[in-house]
């Protein structure tokens, strides 16, 4: 069985809390953790006990088989890619290049609309 990085676990744990529509702060009340503990785990940078683990996927309606499972998705894997880690093959390259070209276009966006904004409101 393939080993799960802490930060795949993470981020797996962060994208439940965000669909169900918690805070950590939310989240970390309702599992009796502190908000900085939620952060340190959705970043990876606390291993999550299997304890703790349980009681997140209880709060999250997140079924515990699904956040352990060693599976690697395209979000898993495009992690570990970025992080110069894991395999590299072209689907890694294009999906990493599509996410950097939509942030650039939504930041260009974004300054755009900032830039109306303030011409508008003189």
């Amino acid at each position: 069985m393939a080993k799960l990085k802490d930060e795949v676990i993470g981020k797996r744990i962060r994208q439940a809390r965000m669909e169900v529509g918690f805070s950590q702060a939310e989240l970390a009340e309702g599992v009796d953790m502190t908000r900085a503990q939620i952060g340190n785990i959705e970043t990876g940078r606390t291993v999550l006990s299997l304890k703790d683990a349980g009681l997140i996927c209880d709060f999250l309606g997140l079924d515990i088989k699904e956040l352990l499972d060693t599976e690697e998705s395209d979000l898993d894997a495009l992690i570990l890619f970025r992080q110069g880690e894991g395999n590299s093959d072209e689907k890694l390259i294009d999906l990493s290049d599509n996410i950097v070209q939509e942030l650039i276009a939504q930041k260009e966006l974004f300054e755009k609309e900032e830039t109306n904004h303030v011409f508008t409101n003189r």
